[in-house]
């Protein structure tokens, strides 16, 4: 059988059939020629010869040396992954043995299988020791479509050789189809740098650039991620599977991964993408048509620290407690408006940015750079827990990383107040001074053994009763969160010593607790020395005293009252 690849209008393909003489049946052969084209149109046509032999007892008879060979592929269409399995067979058409026949394929690669009768040689041929007249041996002949010369990318055309040592030799060729399974994939990444925590989205285009339609595509992913299709595949577990693509066709789809501990390694994600299909026409299960192809993105990881430092001494309520704040930038990029908040207001110092009652922003911050700053607070009950006043610095980064430090300070939350004051501040070295002193439990504990003491001799008055007070001093037992005494304190003016000179009478009075918390206030008063009274020299009872009042007589007009 031969094939003609085509043939145009008008065109005529001429071919030489040979067969051995010896096959005539009664002296005769009778050839039939059919021909069937693609389009389904046939023909056939028949030739009859005629044979005679030369047999004479006179003339001797001469040997006839004659060989065939026949190639026959196992199909006439392959895919360009498969292998080609020709059936030579060589036939001794003449009347004498033929030996050493060399049977010999024109390509360069493959090979023929392990021949039943003959030797395989190690240049590819098969040599046949001998082959008596009408024996015929048949030989196996295997090679890949890669492997084979495929001309215009469409056919394979192969010719085999049996040459006998005789010197008798024959040929025959057969052309097969090739039809391409090809399939490619592309992978693109959406941007090239990314950060932790982003969802890296890949776009992947699955092509048939073969010309034979391709089905059930397994697409795989290596990375762990999430699928967005569109219509045309359907998700199977870790896979997705493309019904079919035609030559020339595309499927585009996107995987998302995400940016995390598990896909990032050395700062990178590098995701692979595998299509693969098997064809039924595929003759054997292992050729696969497939494709791989990877991307990558750069992710930098972002990294922010914060750190609170403050000495480690008690505070009472009242003190400024002052903390040293540092943010750090500690990852591998810039860091940019960073927002600096406190948890409770104070005031900032050493910063250089605007600022609020508890925050700021930091414009940048490059890698490896910290910012140092103060941060002052007042300790009050309301901001006292268990004895303990602390605050919390927090940093947040436009690229999404935040940290926090927590610092506290031991309060002792004891405090005390005391507030001296006086209704006027002139008196006479007659006058008593009657002081008012107002003494406040500030603190959020109670106080204990509250020691009140008048730097100037006197007396307290006005007091509950359950106080003790001996002189200049007043003892308190006991005072509540919050609670204020009031109590009065007379002094003698009489009894305080002081100048002309300098008539200022200053008096404190000083509050002190069993827990360890004292406070004092001092009022001053002036006192008024009068002027002293002019002598008097004694006189007559009749005299006059003199007076030193001018007398105008010349210009009074003095009336009698009488």
């Amino acid at each position: 059988m031969a094939k003609i690849p085509d043939l145009k209008p008008g065109e005529s393909y001429t071919f030489y059939y040979k067969v051995p003489a010896s096959i005539a049946v009664d002296d005769t052969i009778i050839n039939n020629a059919d021909v069937t084209t693609a389009q389904n149109v046939t023909d056939d046509d028949t030739c009859t010869v005629h044979t005679y032999r030369l047999e004479s007892p006179d003339i001797p008879k001469t040997p006839t040396y004659d060989i065939q060979v026949t190639t026959t592929p196992d199909k006439r269409v392959y895919n360009d992954l498969e292998n080609i399995y020709y059936t030579d067979v060589v036939t001794n058409t003449g009347d004498t043995t033929l030996t050493d026949v060399v049977v010999k394929e024109d390509f360069t690669k493959g090979g023929y299988l392990d021949p039943e009768v003959g030797t395989l040689n190690k240049n590819g041929t098969v040599t046949i020791d001998k082959l008596e007249p009408g024996e015929s041996v048949t030989l196996t002949y295997k090679i890949n479509v890669q492997d084979a010369p495929v001309a215009d990318d469409k056919t394979v055309t192969n010719k085999v050789t049996a040459t006998a040592a005789e010197g008798v030799s024959d040929d025959d060729s057969s052309i097969v189809e090739i039809i391409h399974y090809s399939i490619k994939v592309t992978k693109e990444v959406d941007k090239r740098n990314h950060i932790m925590g982003d969802n890296v989205v890949f776009t992947n285009v699955v092509t048939n650039n073969g010309d034979t339609k391709l089905t059930n595509i397994v697409v795989t992913e290596d990375l762990s991620g999430t699928f967005a299709l569109t219509n045309g595949a359907i998700i199977m577990n870790d896979h997705i599977v493309i019904a079919e693509l035609n030559p020339g066709e595309s499927y585009t789809y996107k995987y998302v991964v995400p940016a995390n501990d598990k896909n990032v390694v050395d700062g990178k994600i590098t995701s692979v993408v595998t299509a693969v299909a098997s064809e039924d026409s595929i003759a054997e299960s292992s050729d696969k048509v497939s494709d791989t192809d990877t991307d990558y993105a750069l992710v930098n990881a972002p990294e922010i620290e914060v750190t609170k430092t403050v000495d480690g001494r008690t505070y009472k309520i009242g003190e400024t407690v002052v903390w040293t704040d540092t943010i750090t930038n500690k990852g591998d990029m810039p860091l940019t408006n960073v927002v600096v908040t406190e948890n409770i207001n104070g005031t900032f110092e050493d910063v250089e940015y605007d600022t609020t009652e508890n925050s700021f922003v930091i414009p940048k911050l490059d890698v490896g750079e910290s910012y140092t700053f103060k941060f002052s607070t007042v300790v009050t009950n309301e901001n006292v827990t268990d004895d303990m006043h602390s605050t919390t610095v927090k940093a947040v980064a436009a690229e999404g990383v935040s940290d926090e430090d927590t610092k506290e300070v031991p309060v002792n939350a004891a405090a005390i107040k005391v507030v001296k004051t006086v209704t006027k501040y002139e008196y006479t070295p007659d006058d008593t001074i009657i002081y008012t002193d107002i003494i406040t439990n500030t603190g959020s504990v109670i106080l204990t053994h509250v020691v009140v003491t008048e730097d100037l001799p006197g007396q307290f008055t006005m007091y509950d009763p359950k106080y003790t007070a001996d002189g200049n001093t007043l003892i308190i037992d006991k005072m509540e969160r919050g609670q204020t005494i009031v109590v009065k304190y007379e002094v003698k003016v009489s009894d305080v010593d002081y100048s002309e000179d300098d008539p200022t009478i200053t008096c404190t009075v000083t509050a002190e607790a069993k827990e360890g918390v004292k406070d004092d206030d001092s009022v001053d008063v002036t006192v008024i020395i009068p002027e002293p009274e002019p002598e008097t020299p004694p006189t007559d009872n009749n005299e006059v005293p003199p007076t030193d009042i001018d007398d105008h007589t010349d210009s009074v007009e003095i009336k009698d009252s009488t």
